[in-house]
């Protein structure tokens, strides 16, 4: 492990110092060098941000249950239930009146 450190930094020495000796001998082409190592990264940025979204968004998608034939049907089945139980508490009744009026009076 320490010969990969050891080798990655003296790389990097070596690459720098061979910028400095390029800038100084063609300032020009250094910059348009410098300009499309700019993009290159950019690029790699974007694609790995979109590689990693596309990723999660197909493990949300996994995720997600998918309907059965009967969902209908036991849809209609838990509004019935829902409606007795409103229909059992009065104080529960009065307070979804109270809240179907608000909404059918327009935005808030």
């Amino acid at each position: 492990m320490f010969k990969l450190r050891s080798g990655f930094i003296v790389g990097g020495l070596v690459g720098a110092a061979a910028a400095m000796v390029f800038a100084r001998k063609r300032p020009d082409a250094a910059a348009r060098l410098s300009h499309a190592v700019t993009g290159i990264g950019s690029k790699l940025t974007g694609f790995a941000v979109s590689g990693m979204m596309n990723r999660s968004m197909h493990e949300a998608a996994k995720q997600v249950p998918k309907p059965s034939s009967d969902t209908k049907a036991h849809s209609g089945e838990e509004w019935g239930k829902l409606e007795a139980l409103i229909e059992s508490d009065p104080s529960v009744k009065q307070e979804v009146s109270r809240i179907k009026e608000e909404a059918a009076s327009g935005p808030h």
